[in-house]
């Protein structure tokens, strides 16, 4: 999977500890919020303990992780991540999620309709008649707002990014009206954005990556 480092996120130390014993390749980051437990993750095999402050939730995790991974030179920008947090965080024993981030790969964050994610090629486009004629089965349409008239290009979209914000825009409404994960209120993704570029949409957190990225 080529992945460069894999992040623990740990509050007594076991993720790590666990990680360390099937020997990976990678480098293993051990992100943990108390002195006690860095000290006793220096004696495992290739992990390297760090200790900083308890984020409140787990989405701040993830983004802590990558922090980290940054600052101390684990991985740069291109770089894919395995990140290992529990919910709730910082609670002993529930490592319950897995991320695989690429590093830098945030394009959007904004307001998300939908519960689920996808992951297709982008087709950007700055009104109905340019989006209708460029769209393609499964694609992420980008567009500046949506009326009825993109219907005919929404109709082939698997996820809808715009510009326009509001949870009764038109966009937000058909989103919800046909299960399509939906980011509003994207500022600037027309420009953002590359046509045709594979991107992941969050929809449940509003968050538009840059290539393929994996929640467990």
């Amino acid at each position: 999977m080529g992945v460069k480092c894999i992040v623990a996120a740990t509050e007594s130390g076991h993720t790590a500890k666990m990680i360390s014993k099937y020997r990976p390749d990678s480098d293993i980051l051990a992100v943990t919020f108390d002195d006690h437990t860095k000290r006793g993750l220096m004696l495992n095999w290739g992990v390297y303990p760090t200790v900083t402050d308890k984020p409140d939730t787990t989405d701040d995790m993830f983004e802590l992780a990558t922090k980290k991974t940054l600052e101390l030179g684990f991985a740069q920008e291109g770089d894919l991540i395995l990140i290992t947090a529990g919910v709730p965080v910082g609670e002993r024993g529930t490592t319950n999620v897995m991320k695989i981030q690429m590093i830098g790969s945030k394009l959007i964050e904004a307001q998300g309709v939908g519960g689920h994610s996808v992951v297709a090629n982008t087709v950007v486009a700055k009104n109905a008649e340019e989006a209708i004629a460029k769209a393609k089965e499964g694609m992420v349409l980008v567009v500046p707002s949506t009326d009825k008239e993109y219907m005919p290009a929404i109709e082939k979209a698997s996820a809808l990014v715009v510009e326009e914000s509001g949870l009764t825009s038109h966009a937000a409404v058909v989103g919800v009206a046909q299960d399509l994960p939906v980011i509003v209120g994207a500022k600037d993704a027309l420009s953002v954005i590359n046509d045709g570029e594979l991107v992941t949409i969050d929809s449940r957190r509003g968050i538009v990556y840059r290539g393929e990225t994996m929640a467990i």
